[in-house]
This record gives structure tokens, C-alpha cells and sequence, in this order.
């Protein structure tokens, strides 16, 4: 997640149907994992020299449901959301390894949403 104006990223997608009042349908079973940018650049000064030509996965070590981001987002708008529920959606599995696992364990999954959302909104 960056500073950008991409109205079709999913963060910005949910700000700004919020403040237009427009109805969103949410898919009670997708999940979605997410990060900053500076926590990218971060964690690549910290730890890229431990991975040797490695592929490792490298966002928040949670699956936030679209209800969880889109209450988040209600909170930091101070506005209710107009939305539907559906039955639709998924997630997967994603392996972690150790330091992602050790870069964001000062962090609760709430308050990674609260840091995004002050850092790039």
C-alpha cells in the first residue's frame, strides 16, 4: 500500500465508495493480506541479506476479512459504510517465514490497519 491515487486499488476503492455513500457488496469469505511500502523498504534493509536468491513472502502475517478492513476504514472516516453481505469470496494458505514473522510481531493486526491507513490516506 503506497501513497498513490489509483482509485481502483482496493483500500482507495473502499474510501472513496464510502464517502460517496455508494452500496458495496461484501464477500464474507475473502481475505486479503496487505503492507506498506516503507515497511517493504524496511524489512529489505533488515533482512535481504539473508536470503541468498530466495523467494519469501513479505506482507503483514495476517489475512484481514473485508469486513475487518472496511470497519477500520468506517473508523478512520468517522463514517458508516453502505454495503450488503454476500456468501462469496476466498482466501489461501501463505507461508511465512521467521523474519517476516519477527519484523511484525511488535503489531496487532488492528493496529497494523490504523498505521496504513494514518501512513497512506
Amino acid at each position: 500500500m503506497g501513497r498513490g491515487g489509483n482509485p481502483n486499488t482496493l483500500i482507495n476503492f473502499l474510501k472513496n465508495s464510502i464517502l460517496s455513500g455508494n452500496k458495496l457488496m461484501l464477500h464474507n469469505n475473502a481475505r486479503r493480506i496487505l503492507i506498506g511500502t516503507e515497511d517493504i523498504a524496511l524489512f529489505i534493509s533488515r533482512y535481504m541479506k539473508n536470503f541468498n536468491n530466495k523467494t519469501i513472502n513479505l506482507a503483514y502475517p495476517y489475512q484481514y476479512s473485508l469486513y475487518e478492513i472496511l470497519s477500520q476504514m468506517e473508523n478512520y472516516l468517522n463514517k458508516k459504510a453502505v454495503y450488503e453481505t454476500v456468501e462469496e469470496g476466498s482466501s489461501y494458505t501463505i507461508e511465512f517465514n521467521c523474519f517476516t514473522e519477527a519484523f511484525f510481531s511488535e503489531i496487532t493486526p488492528d493496529e497494523y490497519l490504523k498505521k496504513l491507513y494514518f501512513s497512506y490516506i
